[in-house]
């Protein structure tokens, strides 16, 4: 019994040790992509941050013109956003790169006022 407690509190505090994101406020200024689409905000503090969505930004992509290709929605640019991004490993979530290189991706990120 002490066993289990004593690794049930190491992972606890291993996971804790982990960084929970970044939250960013700002707006959305681009975004899209081919097999893997990301989003580009202006944070309040003027720097761009390109993360990549994997399933977290929701139906707002149009296709770019030919091709399989995707791009932000028009309608969505300026559009005022709080994110919470974390560098992470790939993990085979992105097409292409090593699973241990490391990406920005959104963890989750909603339309503000």
């Amino acid at each position: 019994m002490k066993l289990a407690f004593t690794l049930a509190s190491l992972a606890v505090a291993l996971n804790a040790g982990a960084a929970p994101g970044e939250l960013v406020k700002g707006k959305l200024v681009g975004g899209g992509g081919n097999d893997d689409v990301s989003v580009t905000i202006l944070s309040d503090q003027g720097k761009k941050i390109e993360a990549y969505c994997v399933g977290k930004c929701g139906d707002w992509f149009v296709e770019a013109g030919e091709g399989e290709s995707v791009k932000l929605n028009p309608k969505l640019k300026g559009k005022p956003v709080t994110a919470t991004i974390a560098t992470e490993r790939n993990a085979g979530r992105i097409a292409g790169p090593d699973d241990d290189e490391r990406f920005q991706f959104i963890k989750n990120i909603s339309f503000g006022k």
